[in-house]
């Protein structure tokens, strides 16, 4: 994960300090926070945590140096990814409500309120101690989202997990305020507030329920038809990711395979690498996807590198993909088709050496053409 995300940083370093902090002066004044073990016992297991980081990464370098891999890792790790974020930011404006929107739309309002919540909560009760490890680690995975510049949806799984018990000290706290009043009413006699604290209280949590029983209905439904069929379940599937294109990505699959006794690759001009692996057709270039080819931020030397490859090693197939823009990544609002035009050299060879043979909504199947 490092060697593709250096984001993983902060959780590492939240991960040396975490498990020796004692945080049980943390709700006392003045506010401490110390460490449960000796500062030599914690540089002694910190070298231990080092050096097992260290030597994976060497066995992964060894690896690399083996395979041949090694200038591909030093070209995408050190001149391409930095372009890929320096162009979004320089081509983004309005770059924070950007981030804003996307932090709202991955974490959700109720969620950021129950941060909030949860702290106030915690100085309130005086359980900061209890919380603080917790909101350290949320913080960490947010931190570690939020230097990808791009807050991509899966990029927040690294919090998740504690936003998560944030909610849940935020409900048992809530919980414990509803015995609480529930208590002090009956104490009083006070049905009518009693009976209007239980509606409040069913309010609460009828709230988020129908979402999330539909929610999990689809999920079960969407099992059930798998089991049922799993090829009809991926081409009927009601909630697939836009760019998967799975309905037409499947039936060129299926054409593929009825015409498997035509020996040769597939490339896909596009972003479907599920077409060679259940095809088992070999890709002629190590570029999976198109996205680094049609994008500011991959160099253009690349472009020359898959003509080159392409001349080399003909593939039988060339599958062109359409209405597949991903302008977040790409920064182009065209899709791979469009794309072709600024590509002219791919466009002369798809001219010239292939003829289109079946003809989709999302994807175009060229075969090469006879000698």
């Amino acid at each position: 994960a490092f060697w593709v995300k250096y984001n993983t940083a902060p959780l590492i370093l939240a991960l040396a300090f975490l498990p020796y902090l004692d945080f049980s002066d943390f709700d006392k004044e003045p506010r401490r926070v110390d460490l449960n073990i000796s500062w030599k016992a914690w540089f002694t297991r910190l070298l231990y945590l080092a050096s097992g980081f260290l030597i994976a990464i060497f066995g992964i370098l060894i690896d690399f140096w083996q395979s041949g891999a090694m200038p591909a890792l030093r070209e995408v790790q050190f001149e391409v990814l930095p372009r890929y974020a320096s162009t979004f930011l320089d081509r983004m404006p309005h770059y924070w409500s950007f981030a804003i929107s996307l932090i709202n739309l991955h974490l959700g309002i109720w969620t950021e309120a129950a941060f909030g919540t949860a702290l106030v909560l915690a100085w309130w009760r005086r359980e900061l101690r209890i919380i603080a490890p917790v909101v350290m680690m949320a913080v960490a995975g947010f931190i570690s989202t939020a230097s990808q510049v791009r807050f991509s949806s899966y990029a927040f799984e690294t919090a998740y997990p504690f936003f998560a018990m944030i909610w849940g000290y935020v409900i048992l706290t809530g919980a414990k305020g509803f015995q609480f009043l529930r208590g002090y009413f009956k104490l009083h006699g006070w049905r009518l507030a009693g009976t209007l604290l239980w509606l409040a209280a069913a309010q609460v949590i009828y709230f988020p329920l129908p979402s999330i029983a539909y929610t999990v209905g689809e999920d079960y439904r969407g099992f059930a038809d798998w089991m049922r069929n799993p090829w009809q379940s991926y081409v009927n599937y009601a909630f697939q990711i836009p760019l998967e294109k799975l309905h037409d990505q499947l039936a060129i699959i299926d054409y593929l395979r009825k015409t498997s006794g035509l020996p040769g690759g597939v490339f896909v001009w596009g972003a479907a690498p599920l077409i060679n692996f259940l095809t088992q057709r070999p890709n002629p270039s190590r570029f999976i996807s198109n996205f680094a080819l049609i994008s500011p931020w991959g160099p253009a030397r690349w472009r020359q590198e898959l003509i080159g490859e392409l001349n080399r090693r003909p593939p039988r197939y060339i599958v062109v993909a359409r209405h597949d823009e991903i302008p977040v990544v790409t920064l182009t609002y065209d899709d791979s088709e469009k794309c072709i035009s600024k590509f002219p050299e791919f466009g002369a060879l798809l001219k010239n050496q292939y003829e289109p043979v079946e003809n989709l909504d999302d994807f175009e199947l060229y075969i090469r053409k006879s000698p």
